[in-house]
């Protein structure tokens, strides 16, 4: 198996984030790259309005955000 670019791994993210919302740690199980990477290239997109984040409020996952690719 070859280590994807990072490039790759940014197609790989907004592609996975367009079907439905995730939190780092599933997009870093599909992508299949370390949280921390998923979690700079989240932060980078961010702030180019790629994505948005948002912070769960159930009882259940309280505090655990979730990314979606940001429609234009």
């Amino acid at each position: 198996m070859t280590k994807k670019n990072r490039e790759e791994i940014i197609d790989s993210v907004l592609n996975f984030l367009d079907e439905k919302p995730l939190s780092i740690q599933q997009i870093s199980e599909k992508v299949g790259s370390n949280w921390t990477t998923i979690n700079e290239i989240l932060e980078q997109l961010k702030t180019e309005g790629k994505v948005k984040e948002v912070v769960a409020t159930d009882k259940i996952k309280k505090g655990l955000s979730y990314w979606w690719v940001k429609k234009i």
